[in-house]
C-alpha cells in the first residue's frame, strides 16, 4: 500500500470518529459513550472506504 492510501485510511477513520463520537457529545450522552461511539465510528469509517472502493473497482472506474 502506498503512502497516499495509508493516508486516505486515516482520513476516513478519523471522519468516522469525529462524527459518531462528536454527534454523541452534541446530544449530550455520558462521555464513555463518546468513547464507545467514536471507536465505532472509526471502525465504520474504515468499513465505508473500503466499500467505496469495492464499488469503484467493480464499476471499472
Amino acid at each position: 500500500m502506498t503512502v497516499w492510501g495509508i493516508f486516505v485510511q486515516a482520513i476516513a477513520i478519523l471522519i468516522g470518529a469525529a462524527v459518531l463520537g462528536g454527534g454523541s457529545w452534541l446530544f449530550g450522552a455520558p462521555a464513555w459513550l463518546w468513547a464507545i461511539m467514536a471507536i465505532v465510528g472509526a471502525a465504520l469509517g474504515w468499513v465505508c472506504l473500503w466499500v467505496v472502493i469495492a464499488v469503484a473497482m467493480c464499476k471499472g472506474g
